[in-house]
């Protein structure tokens, strides 16, 4: 049988969960709107990418610079590119648009659809579809 402390105790971890993604959630969406009211573009690349657990969820992190300072950001992704959580020689050279936020640079998205590695001027996009 179960004790009512550890019932108390599992209904607990269960609020302080819903509350927790609900506070992530809310900054997340906060900081991406922000990006988007006021933003500019840059050139990012790839510096990362791997998968990550038992369900081989893929993550890539980026990097970025903003007058000579180094940023960087990790997000989830769709196993998009075959073969570099191996073998990350095969994507090392991959380059991005990334859009940060006017005055605050840390506050980045990426549009990893678009690669930009094999193109001598590339035209930045008109909107931010495809940012995350």
């Amino acid at each position: 049988m179960i004790k009512k402390s550890e019932k108390y105790f599992g209904w607990t971890v269960i609020i302080i969960s819903i509350i927790a993604y609900a506070v992530w959630s809310y900054i997340h969406h906060s900081d991406k709107k922000k990006v988007k009211q006021d933003h500019i573009l840059i050139i990012g690349q790839i510096e990362k990418y791997h998968s990550v657990g038992s369900l081989e969820s893929f993550h890539l992190t980026y990097r970025y610079y903003v007058k000579y300072k180094k940023y960087k950001r990790t997000i989830p992704v769709d196993p998009i590119f075959k073969g570099c959580e191996h073998d990350f020689s095969l994507c090392s050279d991959k380059k991005f648009w990334v859009a940060y936020e006017k005055g605050n640079p840390s506050n980045s998205l990426v549009n990893v659809y678009i690669e930009l590695q094999d193109i001598e001027s590339p035209i930045p996009p008109k909107t931010l579809e495809g940012f995350r």
